[in-house]
Parts: C-alpha cells; sequence; structure tokens
C-alpha cells in the first residue's frame, strides 16, 4: 500500500469514509512531521490505510479538527474520529492505538 496525499476536502472525506483510516495532518515546514513521514509509510507497508493532509493547503479542515499542533494524526473509523496521536511518535504507539479501533 502506498500513503495517499489527500488534496481536497472533497478527496479527504471520500478517503476517509470506509473502515479504519488513518489520517496524517501535517506540513512542509514541519520538522517532526517529516520525521513521522516515514513511520507513516511503515504503517501503510503494513497494510493500514494511511493518508496524509497538508494543513498549509487545507486550513478549514484542521480548524475543523481542532488541529493547533503538528504533527497530528487522526483515526478514523467509518468516517469519524476515533482516537488521536499528536506530536512525533512511535511506530509501535500508533500501532497500538489503530488496532485499539479496529
Amino acid at each position: 500500500m502506498m500513503v495517499k496525499e489527500l488534496l481536497s476536502k472533497q478527496e479527504f472525506e471520500e478517503f476517509i469514509k470506509d473502515g479504519v483510516t488513518v489520517v496524517d495532518f501535517y506540513a512542509t515546514w514541519c520538522g517532526p512531521c517529516k520525521m513521522l513521514a516515514p513511520i507513516i509509510e511503515e504503517l501503510s507497508n503494513k497494510g493500514y490505510k494511511c493518508g496524509k493532509m497538508d494543513i498549509d493547503k487545507n486550513v478549514d479542515l484542521a480548524m475543523k479538527y481542532g488541529i493547533e499542533v503538528i504533527p497530528y494524526v487522526i483515526i478514523f473509523k467509518n468516517g469519524v474520529p476515533a482516537d488521536k496521536s499528536i506530536g512525533l511518535t512511535s511506530l509501535q504507539d500508533l500501532e497500538e492505538i489503530i488496532k485499539k479501533n479496529i
């Protein structure tokens, strides 16, 4: 699997609507976001459905989900936020959060 770069609100909503989905809200200028990127990639390689959303290009979504600090990962279940991880975290910690919501 590949991490899907979500470019629009419509694409985002379509992507999260079914099943458990991991979305990494990030910014290109964010150092910890760059460090989290390979971890999100690894989750995707393990078969989890993962996407990335640039908050600078999608301010409305960042506001909708109350994102004030990045990286900010939301685990969606059938389109609804089920859990989150704020800041740089490990692969193991993210996987535990995801498994809790499957």
